[in-house]
């Protein structure tokens, strides 16, 4: 059994694809402060940072920098597949601020729905 990517490590990975393969530059004016990666190595803290700066881990829905990254999470599919296309199509994917997440949506509709059978009944 092959072993789980954490994100600590992810985030290096990643960074060094970025940067030696696709040719991407931080983006030094970009916040990348997280409160939950202290405790790691130099090394490592300088990669969470980088891949955010980056623009490909670190990020919320909207592209923003989070406060908390998770390092020692294992990389999920879906985030995965996030990550290459950050790397890939930058922000192009990134929901825009004041869109709807797929969540968000589900949500709103099961709450209509039971709101409108609620009223009919």
């Amino acid at each position: 059994m092959d072993a789980p990517l954490l994100r600590k490590f992810a985030a290096k990975m990643s960074s060094e694809f970025a940067i030696k393969v696709v040719g991407l530059t931080p983006d030094e004016s970009r916040k990348c402060n997280f409160k939950d990666i202290d405790k790691e190595i130099p090394e490592l803290q300088y990669y969470m940072r980088l891949s955010c700066k980056l623009g490909i881990m670190g990020l919320d829905y909207y592209g923003d920098p989070d406060t908390i990254f998770n390092p020692n999470y294992v990389v999920t599919r879906d985030q995965f597949v996030t990550i290459l296309s950050r790397i890939l199509f930058r922000d192009e994917y990134n929901i825009k601020h004041g869109e709807l997440t797929i969540y968000d949506r589900a949500k709103n509709f099961v709450v209509h729905s039971l709101s409108n059978i609620s009223k009919a009944l």
